[in-house]
């Protein structure tokens, strides 16, 4: 849910983002007072990164800064910044998790079939349990992302789930 992907007329904006916002607002909140962790996974990109010759530039602020105003991370919660298509990939999201003792991850934000999708594939090999609200995820369209959460339904974790 970051500035490149919910600003109207940004190069790559998902238009169906700014949609969930609310629902995305309410799922934080209800961790917050539950007294259950915030982790936000934000795609951040240095010069030079390879990712920026296939893509338009996108993402490149401080990562707090490029968060959507209205879900900015508390101090409370954790920033971890991935550079590709999962938040796994040679990021501490792992580490992060296990110390917090997750064992089920819930996944929220926009471009399901490419961020969330990657995310929450690696989340299920690492023998998490998953949810992904429907009312807060937003696709590049209602069929794509009916696509991807039908996949995920019949997706099992495939290790021991941790803690």
């Amino acid at each position: 849910m970051l500035l490149d992907h919910l600003t109207p007329g940004a190069a790559l904006e998902v238009p169906r983002a700014r949609a969930i916002v609310p629902a995305v607002q309410e799922r934080i909140a209800a961790a917050h007072a539950a007294g259950e962790p915030v982790v936000y996974l934000i795609d951040h990109h240095e010069a030079g990164d390879p990712e920026l010759d296939a893509w338009p530039l996108h993402n490149t602020r401080d990562p707090r800064d490029e968060v959507w105003p209205e879900l900015k991370p508390q101090a409370s919660d954790t920033v971890v910044t991935h550079r590709s298509y999962s938040g796994f990939f040679e990021t501490a999201l792992h580490d992060v998790l296990q110390g917090f003792g997750v064992n089920t991850v819930v996944l929220t934000g926009c471009i399901t079939e490419i961020h969330l999708f990657a995310t929450a594939t690696d989340a299920l090999q690492r023998g998490y349990r998953l949810e992904m609200p429907e009312d807060c995820q937003a696709g590049s369209s209602e069929g794509v992302e009916k696509v991807i959460l039908g996949t995920l339904s019949v997706m099992a974790p495939t290790l021991p789930l941790p803690g």
